[in-house]
């Protein structure tokens, strides 16, 4: 075994070499030859290439590295070729088949019966190979002119096998002439060992899982590729700064990224119509117009409040296909109330009114009656104060299409019932402020909740404070009042007022 040869073991997880050797005389192992792994599946990890502080390996992702003994039964001996795995897992299927004359059974010669294999494979339009511990082309004593004859062949898995480089699969792929999908997640593509992946006919590339880096990506892959129309890059630890470095601007043909399960914390600014974003970390939306995405995905985010949702709606106008659930913003009881107030804020696909907006929001189709029922009560709302709209043009094509006045701006009286009060939330960390309207009899200890859940990523409640200022003091620190002395009193205890500023304080370690 060499530096980053990829194991796998007896239940099926995979890593990487980054360390061989011994370690010193004092550890119970001492004098054994041994592994420092970096596993893909970080959990399964113990520490980052450090032992009794001595640095042995790096590792790509935190905590992903352990220790190993080398000959551990659990390291897999397996390493097989392409064509190894292609005839065992394909020439089953076509069994040899007895030849007889009359009573009497005749073998086949050695090559007839290579050309009727190759033959059987020349009619194989997809091929998987996935988890077959492959590292190579060709292995000893293989048939080399196998690889010729998959000249058919549109879709290939070889995911989560034991590659480490492009080379190996340039060299599987070249004669596949018709190939249009192939599947390299969960290999490893580190850049020293990167050859250009050259072919003119495929349409569908998926390297999640690899941590393949974008130099990689710009360098090895877009150049050469030059019908790709789908790309998937999810699960690759990539953050902000690195996506901003992804070069698409000279490739339209390609229509769909996946960039899920990343580190992403801002929406990206990519030329395509297809962005899958679910399970990253973004919060805010960039101010600028990205007038191509048509379907976008992104749940299971860190969005938090209707503010960003219209400001999504403003710089993302033409979406026709949304995946939204699951961000902070819709983690409240009423989860029809949020929909509608998330359905108005788009412009949706009315049948009677227009050929373009929303069609599917969270994999639902819309209907007309769906959008006109949302859309009013969302009005009437608004117009008592208890939503806000932070999309004028959004706001002004409600009141057109149900030919309704404007609203008038100079009422600040409190419009709500006894038992709800609207109130500013500000952090004091940024200073940005979130309204959200409550029912007057909460506890201070549910108010608390809720600012965790939608603000403050679950922060403990006895991490921060939330206070206000008696008669609008702000400059004086003496009339700042806490609400959070006694967790159980409830919010209508204290001299609130409609619109009322309450501030977030997170106490310092």
């Amino acid at each position: 075994m060499q530096l980053y040869d990829r194991i796998s073991t007896t239940d099926n997880e995979l890593g990487t070499i980054k360390f061989i050797g011994q370690l010193p005389s004092a550890h119970a192992w001492a004098g054994t030859l041994v592994y420092g792994i970096e596993w893909d599946n970080s959990s399964r990890g113990k520490n980052d290439g450090t032992l009794d502080d001595v640095k042995y390996f790096e590792v790509d992702v935190i905590g992903a590295g352990s220790f190993m003994k080398a000959n551990n039964k659990k390291i897999c001996k397996r390493r097989a070729s392409f064509i190894q795995s292609l005839y065992e897992e394909y020439h089953t299927k076509y069994e040899d088949q007895e030849i007889r004359f009359g009573t009497k059974i005749v073998d086949e010669l050695g090559f007839d019966k290579l050309n009727r294999i190759q033959s059987n494979f020349m009619n194989l339009k997809s091929v998987s190979l996935s988890r077959k511990s492959i590292v190579n082309v060709y292995g000893d004593g293989d048939e080399s002119s196998i690889l010729n004859t998959l000249v058919n062949v549109i879709n290939l898995d070889i995911s989560f096998n034991l590659f480490n480089g492009l080379s190996v699969v340039q060299d599987i792929i070249g004669n596949l002439r018709n190939l249009s999908s192939l599947n390299l997640n969960g290999n490893r593509f580190f850049t020293s060992n990167n050859s250009p992946l050259i072919h003119t006919n495929l349409s569908i590339l998926k390297l999640s899982t690899t941590l393949i880096t974008i130099p990689t990506v710009n360098e090895c892959i877009l150049p050469n590729l030059p019908n790709l129309s789908e790309l998937y890059l999810a699960s690759n630890n990539y953050n902000d700064t690195d996506i901003s470095h992804l070069q698409l601007q000279s490739y339209p043909n390609i229509q769909i990224i996946d960039l899920s399960f990343n580190m992403l914390t801002i929406f990206p600014s990519l030329p395509i119509n297809t962005l899958l974003l679910s399970d990253n970390y973004i919060s805010s939306i960039p101010n600028q117009i990205q007038s191509s995405i048509k379907t976008l995905d992104i749940r299971h985010n860190k969005l938090n409040s209707f503010k960003v949702i219209d400001e999504l709606a403003i710089h993302v106008p033409n979406l026709t296909n949304l995946r939204i659930n699951k961000n902070p913003v819709f983690e409240v009881d009423d989860e029809e109330s949020m929909f509608v107030q998330l359905l108005a804020r788009f412009n949706c696909h009315d049948h009677k009114e227009s050929s373009t907006g929303l069609t599917y929001v969270n994999g639902s189709p819309l209907n007309n009656n769906e959008i006109q029922n949302a859309e009013l009560y969302f009005i009437s709302k608004v117009k008592i104060g208890e939503y806000e709209i932070h999309n004028p043009v959004r706001w002004d094509a409600l009141l057109q299409k149900y030919n309704m006045e404007p609203i008038n701006e100079t009422i600040t009286t409190n419009v709500y019932d006894d038992n709800k009060i609207k109130l500013q939330i500000i952090h004091n960390k940024d200073h940005s402020i979130f309204s959200r309207v409550f029912l007057n009899n909460i506890t201070i200890l549910k108010l608390k909740g809720t600012l965790s859940r939608i603000l403050l990523n679950n922060l403990s409640i006895l991490k921060f404070s939330v206070y206000y200022y008696m008669h609008g003091e702000e400059e004086d620190p003496e009339a700042k009042e806490y609400l959070d002395m006694n967790l159980f009193s409830q919010i209508n205890e204290f001299n609130l007022n409609y619109n009322q500023r309450i501030y977030i304080e997170v106490f310092t370690q």
